[in-house]
């Protein structure tokens, strides 16, 4: 079992402030068409 610092319901919430890539957009536009 993995040891973390968050509680499990912090963890099923827990989203993380990370920048998309400015293709990203581009990319899955692309990709699901």
């Amino acid at each position: 079992m993995p040891l973390t610092d968050l509680s499990l319901d912090e963890l099923a919430t827990y989203r993380p402030d990370l920048p998309a890539p400015e293709d990203f957009d581009v990319f899955w536009d692309g990709t699901l068409t």
